[in-house]
């Protein structure tokens, strides 16, 4: 946007914004000491990160009991959440990337709607104990955890713990546990990444060069890769169309697994997924086709 001599403003990491004013057709509101109105703004990229609003965000302390101060502060978090919600339906009507529609992150609703779309997923159940794992016969080979929500990421002064995709030793397992997404392990042959937007599909295949247990999930940077430019067939991109219509996006990154028997396998469409690797290995320059489009 820079080279295109355009202005821009990023909201990220839950920006405060004060002095809000709707009168149902127009935005306005002060954010970093400037004052913005939605008149002004041509298009809008919904990704990551988020705004608070300074007026409801804080806690109200109060001297009646604690459970009425509680229900207050609930009440002004909950008013916050609607009002930010109908600034970025409001939003949504300018030209824009993106969706603020938290179902199109539900991994879940995801895997639902590319198998009704003719994609073919993974054996997928939804599990909380032991038993039902075992007896569940549709299991026939190894089985992975994934996590239902987003990947968990725990930062601190010395130390980093993050949450992978792993191989399930049932062995281990308690009698009952909180309620996971397990899946069939694919035999894979490698993993394709690819970025969708204007309804293409931008696609880099990833081969891993260890055959080990650890290259289930090829976000770990001890492994090592070779990364392609490649094209998935025809048909699987109109699948793929289909699903990203479904789901209401213009925009989105999707992981597929190409299996050692010839199937690609959908595993997960991200409407914030990263694309860097994809555009730098491959030569697509996609923050150019990103900046072009607005």
């Amino acid at each position: 946007m820079i080279k295109n001599n355009k202005q821009y403003y990023r909201a990220y990491n839950n920006i405060d914004i004060i002095n809000i004013s709707i009168n149902f057709e127009n935005i306005s509101f002060k954010i970093d000491e400037k004052f913005i109105s939605s008149d002004d703004i041509e298009s809008v990229w919904f990704r990551k990160g988020g705004v608070n609003i300074v007026e409801l965000a804080n806690d109200i302390k109060t001297d009646d009991n604690a459970d009425f101060t509680a229900a207050i502060n609930q009440n002004h978090k909950q008013e916050s959440k609607f009002l930010i919600e109908f600034i970025c339906i409001l939003l949504e009507k300018k030209k824009k990337l993106g969706t603020f529609h938290r179902y199109a992150y539900n991994k879940l609703n995801v895997l639902r709607l590319a198998n009704s779309a003719g994609l073919k997923i993974p054996l997928s159940s939804v599990i909380s104990n032991k038993k039902e794992l075992i007896d569940n016969c549709r299991f026939n080979k190894s089985i992975i955890s994934k996590s239902i929500s987003e990947s968990f990421s725990y930062i601190s002064d010395i130390q980093i713990i993050k949450s992978f995709t792993e191989i399930v030793d049932i062995s281990n397992l308690p009698i009952k546990f909180a309620s996971s997404l397990v899946q069939e392990c694919i035999d894979k042959e490698y993993e394709v990444r690819s970025f969708y937007i204007n309804k293409k599909f931008y696609s880099m295949a990833v081969f891993t060069i260890e055959n080990l247990d650890e290259t289930i999930d090829i976000r770990k940077n001890s492994i090592k890769k070779i990364h392609v430019p490649y094209s998935l067939p025809k048909n699987y991109e109109d699948k793929l169309r289909q699903l990203m219509t479904l789901l209401k996006l213009d925009t989105a990154s999707i992981d597929i697994i190409k299996s050692k028997d010839g199937n690609l396998y959908f595993l997960e469409a991200n409407p914030a997924g990263i694309f860097d690797d994809v555009s730098y290995y491959c030569n697509y320059y996609i923050e150019k086709l990103i900046a072009d489009y607005f």
